[in-house]
């Protein structure tokens, strides 16, 4: 297309116009026939919302991960402090199923200390502060920790146990039992054996009631690697035939 006056006007293909304009080809202007009006296209949707996303989720990540990192150390550090252990323990000896069994074994720990102790001659109350720290829970450990001065000052190691509402109604009623017959070490020894074969058979019954649910769980995994085998060569059969 050719104007008067020597000048000419090249059209959007002419190379020479996409030099002499290096715009991108979306807001190029569009040469309509003459006499009309210069206009803009309109701008192509890019993939700018796609990369917003993967930055949201990113950064959602992110803090998810920053917060599971902070809530571990914190955790960790609560836990190592005494009134954290002290806390926890209590916490575990609560757990249903699992909380008799370890309040049971930290019983037998400290029937089993305290009646070697005894046994050897050692004194009551320096029993009782070894036997004490023979207890791994600390909720009980604590327990007898604090029955120490109570004993020291002549109150009965039963009444004092019992006091705590850590023991049971069971080892108290042994303790009661050895200190009015002068045979604590024997009823003590007693104890520790009774809540030993206690915890053997809960924890058989246990084993016996998760045995069926791990078959299945297993179970669902073979089902569910065979199906992500074979259901893909089963559609591709399907789709050669159709």
């Amino acid at each position: 297309m050719t104007i008067r006056g020597g000048g000419s006007l090249r059209g959007r293909d002419d190379p020479a116009t996409d030099q002499a304009h290096p715009l991108d080809d979306d807001w190029a202007p569009v040469v309509p026939p003459i006499g009309g009006r210069g206009s803009y296209r309109r701008p192509s949707r890019g993939t700018g919302g796609g990369g917003v996303r993967t930055l949201v989720r990113f950064l959602l990540f992110s803090l998810v991960l920053a917060a599971i990192v902070l809530g571990g150390v914190l955790f960790s550090r609560w836990k190592s402090s005494v009134a954290g252990r002290v806390s926890f323990d209590g916490l575990l000896l609560r757990i249903p199923l699992i909380g008799p069994i370890l309040r049971q074994f930290a019983l037998s720990q400290f029937s089993r200390s305290l009646a070697t102790l005894v046994g050897a001659g050692t004194p009551l109350v320096p029993a009782l502060d070894i036997a004490a720290n023979a207890v791994a829970n600390q909720r009980v450990s604590g327990a007898v920790a604090a029955v120490v001065p109570r004993v020291r000052e002549g109150a009965e190691l039963w009444r004092s146990l019992e006091s705590t509402g850590v023991f049971t109604s069971l080892a108290v009623e042994m303790i009661k039992v050895g200190e009015a017959t002068g045979a604590l070490e024997e009823m003590l020894t007693n104890t520790s054996d009774f809540y030993d074969e206690a915890i053997d058979a809960q924890l058989q019954r246990i084993v016996s009631l998760i045995e069926p649910i791990i078959l299945v769980v297993m179970g669902g995994v073979v089902a569910t690697l065979l199906l992500s085998i074979y259901l893909p060569m089963f559609t591709i059969l399907s789709n050669i035939r159709a």
